[in-house]
């Protein structure tokens, strides 16, 4: 398990005959496991195992985060 200020990552592997498509299927499940909303679990397949995938739990929901103004205001049009 990795921490990058924000977030934990870690790297799983499935039991044999567990598939990447089966854990995206339980993302709701799996977010509940950890206490957190769905929002704040990623999940990313590995290109080495079908099994293999990365699970990303952000600490705060990304939605819940504002924007904040973006400086692509502050251009000028033609």
């Amino acid at each position: 398990m990795t921490r990058d200020g924000v977030a934990a990552a870690v790297v799983i592997d499935l039991p044999y005959g567990g598939t990447f498509g089966q854990v995206v299927k339980a993302k709701q499940v799996v977010a509940s496991g950890l206490d957190v909303t769905e929002r704040q679990v990623f999940l990313t397949k590995t290109r080495r195992s079908e099994r293999r995938h990365r699970l990303y739990i952000a600490d705060v929901d990304p939605a819940s985060v504002p924007a904040g103004r973006t400086p692509l205001l502050d251009l000028q049009g033609p």
